[in-house]
This record gives structure tokens, sequence and C-alpha cells, in this order.
């Protein structure tokens, strides 16, 4: 069993849907059409959805606010922009 850190969260979700999400977001972040880099480091990406994969998208969100996210706090820009400063940091 994985412990849990403080500075991570746990989200739960049907599998099924953890695996059309799967299937989405590789399926078009590996096609050169979907994912292009339109300036250093910055990228435009075309989702083609299907009405699942719009529901599985809307399932996830859900996940994540319920998982502690607290989408209306002033502190959130601040807080996915040093997140991503953290991410950015490691090596890819």
């Amino acid at each position: 069993m994985r412990t849990i850190h403080e500075d991570e969260e746990n989200i739960c979700m049907r599998r099924g849907t953890f695996l059309v999400l799967w299937d989405l977001l590789t399926r078009t972040l590996d096609n050169a059409n979907s994912c292009r880099e339109v300036a250093a480091g910055k990228y435009d990406v075309l989702f083609s959805l299907d009405e699942a994969e719009r529901r599985a998208l809307h399932s996830l969100t859900g996940a994540i606010q319920r998982g502690g996210i607290e989408v209306m706090s002033n502190e959130l820009p601040d807080l996915i922009a040093e997140e991503k400063r953290r991410i950015m940091s490691r090596p890819s």
C-alpha cells in the first residue's frame, strides 16, 4: 500500500472512466496533428471528443473538486503557477 503524502491528493473514479480518459489523452498528445508547439514551451492541443469522453472529463473535474481542491480560492492561480514551476524543474 502506498502512503499518501501531504502534497498529494487521491481521487476516486470508475476504472472504466479512467480508461476512457487515458485513451483520449494518449491519442491526442501522441498525434502531431492534435498537439503542436506554437511557441517555445507553448502548445495548442486540439481535442476531438465524443459524448462519452466529454462526460468522462466532467467526471474527472468533479472528482478533482471533491478531492479537496478549492476552486474558488483566491490563491488558486498562485498555486497552479507554483506547481507548473515545480513540474518544469523535474527532468522529463
